[in-house]
């Protein structure tokens, strides 16, 4: 199963709606970086300061392949109804990962039937269900 990494940063005053849309579009696993800080191209920059207040959110998305395009469908829709808010997306391969949702991880959990369970290691570290992917 290949995956890849969505790197999503948007203003952060359309998080909420953003994490929702995302949600409906098949995100399950992420990592949020709030407070962010940047100048680009469409919008204005956001440096936390008297003169260029706001901050940005950045999301990290481990995906499958399957899921990449129903998330990037609602990024596009998000950028349509915020155009001046600001929001990128860019997608890079994961080429190799440690942490449960790796493609190793994933083979180790998945019975033969297609359901899956943690080991002991992973039920004592709170990963109760490893899912089938991210």
């Amino acid at each position: 199963m290949e995956q890849e990494l969505i790197m999503l940063v948007f203003n952060s005053s359309i998080e909420s709606e953003v994490m929702e849309a995302l949600k409906e579009a098949g995100m399950t696993c992420y990592t949020r970086f709030p407070g962010v800080q940047g100048v680009g191209k469409e919008s204005e920059p956001r440096l936390d300061s008297h003169v260029w207040p706001g901050t940005n959110t950045m999301l990290m998305i481990a995906t499958a392949r399957e899921i990449r395009d129903g998330i990037l469908d609602a990024v596009r829709m998000l950028k349509e109804r915020h155009a001046e808010e600001g929001i990128k997306a860019i997608i890079l391969p994961i080429i190799d990962s440690i942490w449960p949702c790796s493609p190793l991880a994933i083979r180790n959990h998945i019975r033969r039937d297609g359901s899956h369970d943690a080991t002991d290691r992973d039920k004592k570290r709170g990963h109760p269900k490893v899912p089938p992917y991210c």
